[in-house]
């Protein structure tokens, strides 16, 4: 690996530090699942820490359901947020069909990023 390449490396927990970062919003479709959808995650935080391991899944994951208007929000400021976000995608698209959610970029306000991980 060239030294340009190293310091692109991931930061892990300090890549945290930002106060504001992009996250995914997956509204679901009044048909669709969200139960199932929740435990879709669960399955993509699964297969984030066979990637990246238990710790570090959990040091830099977070993510917030809303059950009144059917949404869930993953911070996909770090990168095993993105990855988790990723997975998620996959699963649900293959799971559900694209029709049954809507997903956009959205930028976190901290008071979610505390929120969430707390």
């Amino acid at each position: 690996m060239s030294p340009q390449e190293y310091q692109q490396a991931p930061l892990g927990p300090a890549e945290r530090n930002h106060m504001s970062r992009n996250g995914y919003r997956y509204h679901f479709a009044k048909d669709a699942d969200r139960r199932e959808a929740e435990d879709t995650l669960m399955l993509a935080l699964l297969a984030a820490e066979g990637l990246f391991g238990r710790c570090r899944t959990r040091m830099d994951s977070a993510w917030a359901v809303d059950e009144s208007i059917n949404v869930i929000i993953i911070d996909a400021g770090t990168l095993v947020g993105m990855t988790v976000s990723l997975i998620f995608t996959a699963f649900i698209t293959a799971e559900f069909g694209a029709s049954a959610f809507d997903v956009r970029q959205v930028s976190l306000h901290p008071a979610f990023i505390s929120q969430a991980q707390a």
